[in-house]
């Protein structure tokens, strides 16, 4: 099993980001990263299939407001 996961350079200048960061904050984008090395570890393929939003921002250790993570 792989123990990390590659970012491009280019990451946090992609316009995805940049809409991320102004909605959530820059905790947003780490939630984002959380999310990825929890789907490294447990959902290898990238499928979030069988998960609620509730179980999404579980993973991703979204703290804010439910739903919120997953929706915008």
């Amino acid at each position: 099993m792989s123990t990390d996961i590659r970012l491009s350079t280019a990451f946090l200048d992609h316009p995805k980001t940049v809409k991320l960061e102004r909605r959530l904050g820059p905790q947003g984008i780490k939630n984002l990263i959380a999310l990825w090395l929890w789907c490294r570890i447990h959902r290898p393929c990238g499928t979030l299939t069988g998960m609620d939003v509730e179980d999404i921002e579980i993973a991703a250790r979204w703290g804010g407001d439910p739903g919120v993570f997953v929706n915008e």
